[in-house]
């Protein structure tokens, strides 16, 4: 008499599906080129005041004319390019941990923000996007009074 084998694991391959689609429904980014080996992903840090929505994006060593956003109702894209320098034939390096090639990253915005009056600057290596809210975000605190 044979036994049939049976999987008690479903296959990988579909964990990771249903997992990207979790963590793309709740960040509203791709995970896994967070996580590729030798992927380059800026550091970010979001935030607001009571008037806007600030985006802070690490780009060390690139120019302006490097980086291009797009801004939609769901978030911030950045996209840019690090270029190789050219080939050195004489160098022989003994680590190289420096990234290169193109990214993109999209950050989901925490309120609704005014597209079209968005402003962004780049100083030592640091994109700083600031985006105007709504009007109906803006007063979307109220005060709970204390018993």
């Amino acid at each position: 008499m044979a036994l049939a084998k049976r999987e008690l694991i479903p296959p990988l391959g579909s964990f990771r599906k249903e997992m990207e689609g979790l963590f793309d429904e709740f960040i509203g980014e791709r995970w896994p080129a967070i996580f590729e080996p030798g992927a380059f992903v800026p550091a970010v840090e979001v935030g607001e005041t009571p008037e806007e929505v600030f985006v802070n994006v690490q780009v060390p060593g690139l120019n302006k004319e490097d980086l291009e956003l797009e801004l939609t109702e769901r978030g911030l894209t950045v996209r840019g390019e690090i270029k190789e320098e050219k080939e050195d034939k004489k160098k022989n390096y003994y680590r190289r941990e420096i990234r290169r090639g193109s990214f993109a990253r999209t950050i989901a915005l925490p309120v609704e923000v005014e597209l079209d009056k968005a402003t962004a600057d780049l100083q030592k290596g640091v994109l700083n996007v600031h985006i105007p809210k709504t009007e109906k975000a803006r007063k979307r605190a109220v005060t709970v009074p204390i018993h």
